[in-house]
């Protein structure tokens, strides 16, 4: 094999990857939306906790394709991805800021200011440290946020050449995670006002990322097992982040549940089921996964915001069942805007590409006539 037809190889695998893992993070939007909204029901809040193994697959995801084996390559993509989660950030953080201001004048208008200073007393540490959003509506920015300090804690790790103890980096955030998490009970907790930990950078990102990035190196070694192991292990994590949420209960301890060794199991082996078979038809999930999952997570408390609203003014004595629901109704309406914005940009390029002024392919040859001569 050439290096033409070695380059052609690895280059359609990548494709087939990114088209599986795109497929994959749309396929999850559904569970995305109950960890930020909410399930319905009696049981709603075991659903809600248990859709906790949602962020860790996209964190693998996301150090899978970033933090790939050749340096310079993988220094260029952190730096492309940071640019692109700033402004991705930039722009959620203005729109959470005008949803706030519209959600406490029409929603909770009780809720002034003043009425928030005890939520806005640690707002600055939560907020930069520990990503707490600390308002009412905009609790998803936390995973953009965390992305960026993991792409910064990537960028100085690789410029201070400290990728030789990623390994050691990912045992020690794994354990601390643990401790300042589930099992903060364990430890000592609270410490200073706080109960636990919550998920951010250090957390889930960051470990999570080197995952991704241990999965990239033996990609070769993933096909290798059986494809049952991968599958049987989805179904043993789930079970085992019910027996901890349990256990932890019994014990009088439960104090958070959005990170388990339970969910971290779960996240990965549907990584692996994706990443062990590139092979991958072509349909829909796999050429708009990617697009659509991110409107669809832009589009999710905004969505839901707004039917808030529209419920309060037209039909008030239904709101408590809308918000019961929400997660139903925003995940509907934002995959239809998401399609019709799909739809929009398909027909406008198409009109522009049947309307733009196009030499043929005569006149090009005859204005040209030395090209066209080179070229015979």
């Amino acid at each position: 094999m050439n290096n033409e037809e070695l380059s052609s190889f690895y280059n359609d695998r990548r494709n087939d990857y990114r088209s599986r893992a795109d497929a994959l993070r749309l396929l999850l939007m559904p569970f995305a939306f109950i960890v930020l909204l909410g399930f319905p029901g009696k049981y709603g809040s075991y659903v809600t906790a248990l859709s906790n193994f949602v962020p860790p697959v996209f964190f693998i995801l996301y150090g899978f394709f970033t933090l790939v084996p050749r340096k310079s390559k993988r220094y260029r993509n952190l730096q492309r991805s940071l640019i692109r989660a700033l402004r991705f950030f930039a722009a959620m953080f203005v729109s959470y800021i005008v949803l706030n201001i519209i959600y406490l004048t029409y929603i909770e208008p009780e809720k002034s200011l003043l009425g928030l200073a005890s939520i806005l007393k640690h707002a600055v540490f939560n907020f930069f440290v520990l990503n707490v959003w600390p308002l009412p509506v905009g609790s998803s920015i936390w995973f953009v946020q965390s992305l960026i300090y993991a792409y910064l804690f990537f960028l100085i790790a690789e410029t201070l050449r400290f990728n030789r103890y990623y390994i050691p980096i990912l045992i020690v955030l794994i354990a601390f995670s643990l401790a300042t998490g589930e099992f903060a009970g364990f430890f000592g907790f609270p410490h200073w006002g706080y109960s636990y930990i919550p998920g951010g950078a250090v957390t889930r990102a960051i470990p999570y990322m080197l995952i991704g990035m241990l999965l990239r190196r033996y990609i070769d070694q993933l096909p290798k097992i059986p494809q049952y192991v991968y599958i049987t292990m989805f179904p043993v994590g789930l079970l085992l982040a019910i027996a901890e949420i349990q256990f932890l209960k019994y014990l009088g301890k439960l104090v958070y549940v959005g990170h388990t060794i339970g969910f971290g199991i779960m996240a990965v082996s549907l990584c692996c089921i994706t990443l062990s078979k590139a092979k991958v038809a072509n349909n829909f999930l796999s050429n708009h996964g990617r697009n659509y999952s991110r409107r669809l997570y832009a589009l999710c408390q905004p969505v839901a915001l707004i039917c808030w609203i529209a419920t309060d003014l037209i039909k008030p004595e239904y709101l408590s069942t809308v918000k019961e629901f929400s997660f139903v109704i925003s995940f509907v309406i934002s995959f239809l805007i998401a399609l019709s914005i799909s739809l929009a940009k398909y027909f406008t390029l198409a009109w522009r590409k049947n309307h733009s002024p196009q030499k043929s392919s005569q006149e090009m040859k005859s204005s040209n006539p030395e090209k066209t001569e080179q070229t015979e």
